[in-house]
Formats: structure tokens, C-alpha cells, sequence
């Protein structure tokens, strides 16, 4: 479409088309189950972008973010299949999940819970 982009353009425009996607998905369904009842209190109504907004995040916040979020890791995932009972391989824990890919990817067809 764009042929004479380099790959450095065509890189930082799918960058900022992902990052849409991902705040689309963060704001309009992850925290609205997050948050309850709370969201429209706590967020509240998007009118647009605000260029006197200070944006830079506290060295707090990431931090209780990323405790938030490593938190919410299960340490075992089920596996199951299509019918929803559980496979023959078993499930894993997030260690082997993580460090050992093939235990995914080549031990049976299954969904994770």
C-alpha cells in the first residue's frame, strides 16, 4: 500500500495501529470487568485528547501495577478440549509454560484455563 515506506516507517506505523488495538481492548473491555461498578467513577467519560495532561507514570504506580498484574498469574492452567474436559497430557504450570514452549506447542490439541 505504502511502498515507498522504509522499514523503520512501516515498523512505527504498525507500532502505533497495535497500540490502538491493545488501549481499545485495555479501556472498552479489561477494565470495565476490572473495575465493576467503579469504571465510569474512577475513568470516566473519554472527550478527547488533553495536551495539558502531564502523562509520565510514578515509579508508584508501576510498581503496584506490576505487582497487580504478576498477581493475577496462575501458577497451574488446565488444559482441556474442545467438549471442556480436561486432555490426557494434563496442564502445566506457568514456569513450564513459559521456559519450556514445546510442552505447548507439541503436547496434544487443547485449550487453556
Amino acid at each position: 500500500m505504502n511502498k515507498s515506506w522504509s522499514g523503520d516507517r512501516l515498523f512505527q506505523e504498525t507500532r502505533k495501529i497495535v497500540g490502538g488495538i491493545i488501549q481499545n481492548i485495555l479501556f472498552k473491555e479489561y477494565l470495565p470487568k476490572l473495575l465493576g461498578v467503579s469504571h465510569d467513577k474512577v475513568i470516566g467519560e473519554y472527550h478527547g485528547y488533553d495536551a495539558s495532561i502531564d502523562a509520565t507514570i510514578s515509579n508508584e504506580f508501576t510498581t503496584s501495577a506490576f505487582r497487580f498484574g504478576h498477581g493475577m498469574i496462575e501458577e497451574f492452567y488446565k488444559r482441556i478440549d474442545f467438549s471442556g474436559e480436561n486432555i490426557t497430557h494434563g496442564g502445566f504450570f506457568f514456569g513450564d509454560g513459559v521456559f519450556k514452549s514445546g510442552k505447548i506447542l507439541f503436547e496434544g490439541d487443547a485449550f487453556f484455563c
